[in-house]
């Protein structure tokens, strides 16, 4: 049967023929570790112009001027929670002002959700609606993790545990948080439609997970404003946490007191001790340690200064060697 708008498809939804036909599934969208299979659908990665093995390094560097450096304190026991509570203010900003830094990342997203949809021989949404159907949601998912970091929410804040990080950097967790509760909006239609099917939903979520990401690494590394990027990239342990925002899975090998990984850290202190420490954390450190260094230069390289405008194909390569990481 062919549907061509959306009230035809839920009045489809009720009768036989729908019901007894398979649901999709979505290799390229499993949970954590999220790694695709061989290919990935055209329309989500054109071809990158670098490749990993260019940028191949144990050294994450940052592009960090000589004010910033020399504003770097001593003490690291609180740099997640500066970083965390900076990066709240900044994203809430930008998705209450759909400012068109945020607005251009979206749309890209949102094309890659459109051409899901379509492909599986749905109507194709109006692009405007997924765009804000994406803002609402990332705006529930970063006040989630403000609650997390917020005193008057959690008194007993002092650092950022492995479960608040997950909240906005763990892909199965921040999924897992935005299908529990998916926002009432007035585009109820496409809301009603993408979460009445568990492998779209997913997919979505997967998506949009990417494209928040995205955009946290773009802030960190391309926002020049004082109170913005150029703060965030004066914290002393920024380099570890943006590995940490690649390859969450790290987070509880972490001292954030001496701001350094169990195996490069004392040998004597609770984390070093720590039973939860990975056996083969040298190689998993090194491994997240290369993907952080070839996303930071691959942005570096993309994003204009202070962030102007990307075209539409340098962010679907971003989107892919996202996914590649």
């Amino acid at each position: 049967m062919e549907i061509e708008s959306y009230s035809e498809l839920f009045e489809y939804e009720n009768t036989s023929e729908f019901m007894n036909y398979p649901q999709p599934t979505f290799p390229y969208f499993e949970s954590e570790p999220f790694r695709p299979l061989g290919e990935i659908p055209e329309f989500f990665a054109p071809a990158a112009e670098t490749t990993r093995e260019e940028h191949k390094t144990d050294e994450l560097i940052l592009p960090i001027d000589d004010a910033e450096k020399s504003s770097r304190g001593l003490l690291h026991s609180r740099d997640s929670l500066k970083f965390g509570r900076k990066l709240i203010k900044l994203m809430k900003k930008h998705l209450k002002s759909s400012s068109s830094f945020v607005s251009k990342y979206l749309k890209v997203s949102g094309e890659i959700i459109t051409s899901i949809i379509v492909m599986m021989g749905y109507p194709k949404p109006i692009i405007e609606d997924v765009v804000h159907l994406q803002r609402q949601m990332l705006q529930k998912s970063w006040e989630q993790f403000k609650n997390c970091l917020s005193y008057h929410r959690n008194k007993k804040i002092c650092v950022v545990k492995s479960e608040y990080w997950n909240v906005m950097f763990c892909s199965k967790t921040f999924v897992d948080l935005a299908l529990q509760a998916p926002p009432s909006t007035k585009e109820s239609y496409l809301v009603d439609f993408i979460f009445k099917n568990e492998g779209l939903s997913r997919a979505f979520c997967q998506i949009l997970f990417l494209i928040n990401k995205l955009i946290v690494l773009s802030l960190v590394l391309k926002d020049d404003t004082d109170k913005g990027g150029r703060f965030l990239r004066s914290i002393n342990t920024c380099e570890n946490l943006i590995v940490l925002a690649v390859e969450p899975r790290l987070y509880e090998s972490y001292n954030q007191r001496s701001g350094k990984f169990a195996n490069e850290c004392c040998g004597k202190c609770k984390v070093c001790k720590s039973k939860a420490i990975p056996s083969n954390i040298d190689g998993l450190l090194r491994e997240a340690r290369l993907n952080a260094n070839f996303l930071v230069k691959s942005i570096l390289e993309i994003v204009p200064k202070s962030l102007d405008p990307v075209q539409d194909d340098q962010l679907f390569s971003l989107m892919y060697i996202l996914v590649q990481s």
